[in-house]
């Protein structure tokens, strides 16, 4: 059985049309895509804990987003 490469640039194009959908904001579901992410990069990508879950805070932007509907600008 041939082992598929994962497609990077597919999952970053993915996650950047996520960051792009302000209006459907919800915490819960970015903190569990962010953790997903994580369990990839480390399962799939040899990566340990730590270090997954640091990329994959920066690859969903989760910790940066703020809810919308709170915006005071």
């Amino acid at each position: 059985m041939t082992e598929r490469a994962p497609d990077w640039d597919g999952l970053r194009k993915l996650f950047a049309r996520l960051r792009q959908e302000q209006a459907a904001y919800d915490p819960d579901l970015a903190r569990d895509l962010a953790e997903e992410r994580a369990a990839i990069m480390e399962f799939d990508g040899g990566l340990d804990r730590r270090e997954a879950e640091a990329r994959a805070g920066v690859s969903t932007d989760y910790k940066n987003r703020k809810d919308p509907s709170n915006d005071d600008d």
